[in-house]
């Protein structure tokens, strides 16, 4: 039996540059679409629950608890996409279906027995683990409602891990469509169980609707999936198959990462516990702002950019895999270099127009505000190192991200212990996006060593005039904010909303002008589409 190609070879032929680059922003809009759909039930879904619960105790408790789950799952769906995807899309590309879904449906059947004993294990132990979790509280009550919160949440471990593996399969089929659309699910019956309830939702309540949620985005990728593998079955236990062992060589190398990573955010969490009460929920607050870019951007442009890059592997096409890298390194730039200056210039009015209400007070947007400006940085070098890191991913190499991934995680954790001290929950914050700027350093040149130069002249004059772009994007809402019509600041309600809103579609508007502008390539590219269009 045929093993997988595990490096790529040089090969002249490929597909036209700007093919490729419209295929993938076109897949990448799919994507995008639902997870942007997604991400702003999941901004709704904070929004009643800051009303609610505000950054009290009680709101720490259940981000404390919730991240077991959610963190191990995170884990498992990227242990999946940078070990299985890479191996599934070579089989399907030669035409080899049958092997393909044999370790598609071994993989399935290990993962359920796994993580069910995991879910089983975890809760006869969480009297142990509460504890572990919150070494700040003091409270016996803290203690006993983060153990129930997390008995509540544990099943979401099983559940969602498993539709993992099915959005992994859509991945590798490229089906972007059921795969955008499960991505939204969760959120549609999180918001349906917080405004079921109304005013009398309590906080058993939002446990329940995340793991309702987690059957939700299962359940909503099965028919995609039961289309796609036709009268094969998903239960299969062939651990001797070629395509399992090369999934298992794959993932050992992930393993250490991937259990780390949930570690790490369990100490971030312990260490803010340790301060003062609701800096936990603030600091998540934050770090929701931050994904709503990077969850929709970056998220659906490596998603996309992965089956893309392992076709071209399979294919022995190192030229058009380049290719792609630097498309997707420079869409990745393109779109989150603004989205910073957005999330930076405008934080005091994007944290009051989306959370100040209810138990969320006006000193509580301050501070959300304050950790927000340290932790802006993180949306350019997290869409960077995620583009690297699917890349290796797709040469089947998930040893050297591994291994970076490992040594950023104890960068980080050393980070976070030397800035708490003087810079609080600030300090928290700051440390991630520095470690993810080491790391993807230190990844481009790695990449580089491995496949050869990376277009990088073309890429740096894109950063440049991304860069430059962004900076005059950023002057521009300094003005409008602070000279032009300073007397809007701080004005609660539709108004400051309105507001909010003319200043981001200003700051794009100019940010794209200039960006068409300062790169001669874009413009004719845009001009040329316009001009079809016309003809048309």
């Amino acid at each position: 039996m045929q093993q997988p190609s595990t490096a790529p070879h040089r090969n002249t032929e490929g597909p036209e540059t700007p093919r490729t680059a419209r295929a993938a922003l076109g897949a990448t809009a799919v994507l995008a679409g639902g997870i942007f759909a997604s991400r702003m039930l999941g901004l709704l879904r904070e929004v009643l629950a800051a009303r609610q619960f505000g950054t009290t105790r009680v709101r720490d408790c259940f981000n404390l608890a919730s991240q077991v789950p959610f963190g191990i799952v995170t884990a498992v769906g990227m242990l999946l996409t940078g070990a299985m995807v890479p191996v599934f899309t070579s089989y399907v590309s030669r035409g080899e279906e049958d092997e393909g879904w044999r370790v598609v449906g071994t993989i399935w059947t290990v993962a359920a027995i796994v993580l069910t004993g995991a879910w089983l294990l975890a809760t006869a132990s969480v009297g142990r683990l509460a504890p572990l979790l919150a070494p700040g509280f003091e409270a016996s009550w803290e203690e006993a409602l983060t153990a129930r919160l997390l008995r509540i949440t544990l099943p979401y471990l099983v559940i969602a891990s498993l539709g993992s593996v099915f959005f992994c399969i859509l991945l590798s089929y490229q089906r972007f469509l059921p795969a955008a659309v499960a991505h939204a699910v969760p959120n549609v019956l999180i918001v349906a169980v917080l405004l079921g309830f109304g005013s009398s939702v309590r906080i058993d309540a939002l446990a329940i609707g995340w793991v309702l949620g987690g059957v939700g985005y299962a359940v909503a990728q099965l028919p995609a999936v039961w289309r796609l593998k036709g009268g094969r079955s998903l239960l299969a236990l062939d651990l001797q198959h070629e395509g399992v062992k090369q999934v298992a060589r794959l993932s050992l190398p992930l393993v250490v990462p991937t259990a780390l990573a949930p570690v790490v955010g369990m100490a971030k969490r312990a260490l803010a516990s340790k301060l003062q009460v609701g800096s936990i929920a603030e600091l998540d607050y934050a770090e929701d702002i931050v994904l709503i870019p990077v969850g929709i951007l970056v998220a659906a442009t490596s998603m996309v950019v992965l089956p893309k890059l392992a076709q071209r592997v399979a294919r022995d096409d190192l030229e058009g895999m380049k290719r792609l890298v630097s498309i997707g390194l420079r869409l990745v730039v393109a779109l989150m270099l603004p989205a910073m200056v957005l999330a930076i210039m405008l934080r005091h009015s994007i944290v009051r127009v989306l959370f100040q209400r209810g138990q969320f007070t006006p000193q509580t947007t301050g501070r959300v505000a304050d950790i927000l400006l340290w932790s802006g940085g993180m949306l350019v070098t997290s869409g960077l190192v995620e583009v690297l890191t699917r890349s290796f991913h797709a040469c089947q190499d998930t040893l050297t991200p591994s291994a970076l991934s490992v040594g950023g995680s104890l960068m980080k954790l050393l980070l976070m212990l030397a800035l708490v001290g003087p810079f609080g929950v600030r300090g928290l914050a700051a440390a991630s996006w520095l470690t993810q700027g080491l790391i993807g350093t230190v990844m481009a040149a790695a990449l580089r060593r491995r496949v050869g130069a990376l277009r990088g002249g073309e890429i740096g004059r894109c950063f440049v005039g991304l860069a430059a772009a962004s900076a005059a994007m950023a002057l521009l809402l300094w003005l409008t904010t602070s000279q032009v019509l300073p007397g809007w600041r701080g004005v609660a309600g539709a108004h400051e909303a309105l507001w909010l809103g003319i200043q981001c579609a200003l700051g794009v508007a100019a940010y794209v002008l200039l960006v068409l502008l300062i790169n001669p390539a874009e413009r004719r590219a845009v001009l040329s589409r316009v001009a079809a269009a016309r003809g048309q």
